[in-house]
């Protein structure tokens, strides 16, 4: 869902977006993203939405906490200029 609002707004902003995948080579599970996913998760990792849980490990199918959820969410709002980081 972040992924996708991030199109959109940078879209209404004129803003380039997009993702090659590259970024996803540094996961050792990253064969366990699912495909429809991929391109997604690539523009988070790319632009520094998320990390993955180790430098290695993206952990796809795991829970995210509270306190992950809400360092996405500030994140989004600072890679699409709505604040200030």
């Amino acid at each position: 869902m972040i992924g996708r609002a991030r199109t959109l707004v940078h879209s209404l902003q004129g803003m380039p977006s997009g993702a090659d995948n590259a970024h996803l080579q540094t996961f050792a599970d990253t064969r366990t993203i699912s495909s429809w996913a991929l391109d997604a998760v690539e523009e988070m990792v790319a632009s520094g939405i998320m990390n993955g849980l180790e430098p290695a490990r993206f952990a796809p199918a795991e829970l995210a906490t509270r306190a992950q959820a809400a360092t996405i969410l500030k994140r989004f709002m600072q890679s699409v200029l709505f604040i200030e980081g």
